[in-house]
């Protein structure tokens, strides 16, 4: 009886915390936790490493228009490559980042949005579990995972107040998963918890 209670209350807590809200104006600076976003409960055992705090990549360029363009971009940090670059997409395209036929893992996002109201991000990271939910306003970056530790990105949650995002991850043995879409306000998961499967790539797009 103890452990069904107890398996009930983690799963409220995981639902609550993959929960997306409005950064508001006085947000916090790119990379920390913006807004009343309670955070993720360590699932798998053990501490977490300070892995999103201590991660930092700066924001992209963003050209003109794209305040009026629904705009995603992804940045991986990738195993023995580093940071790869910023992909970006516009209302409904797809930005891609990452490997496929390499067998080389992600290990950290990088996540940048416009006219969306902002973004917010979870990684599940391999021998950790999930990290802690980043929010940021239009123009910061969230990043999620870690560097420097070879540990594997083996899910990501993305959502936006107010965009639809959809999203799609390449896993280890498995490949391409199906689009999965969340409407305003909610996470788009991708990859998988529970299976040690790292997640070689990765696209998503807001609309």
């Amino acid at each position: 009886m103890y452990t069904k209670h107890r398996t009930a209350a983690l799963i409220a807590t995981l639902l609550t915390t993959l929960a997306v809200s409005a950064a508001p104006a006085n947000a916090a600076p790119a990379g920390t936790t913006a807004g009343p976003v309670t955070t993720a409960v360590v699932v798998g055992g053990g501490a977490a490493p300070t892995t999103n705090s201590s991660v930092r990549v700066a924001a992209p360029e963003v050209g003109p228009g794209a305040q009026e363009a629904r705009t995603i971009c992804l940045n991986a940090h990738l195993a023995d490559v580093g940071w790869q670059g910023w992909a970006c997409g516009a209302d409904g395209t797809m930005a891609l980042v990452g490997t496929t036929g390499q067998h080389r893992r992600i290990e950290a996002l990088a996540v940048s949005s416009s006219g969306t109201g902002g973004i917010c991000a979870q990684a599940h990271v391999g021998d950790v579990g999930w990290l802690d939910q980043i929010c940021v306003p239009d123009g910061g970056t969230a990043t999620v995972g870690s560097t420097g530790l070879h540990l594997q990105l083996e899910a990501v949650g993305i959502g936006a107040p107010l965009a639809t995002t959809c999203g799609r991850g390449h896993v280890e043995d498995f490949g391409w998963q199906v689009v999965r879409c969340a409407p305003p306000g909610s996470v788009a998961l991708m990859g998988t918890a529970g299976q040690n499967r790292r997640m070689e790539a990765l696209n998503a797009s807001v609309s």
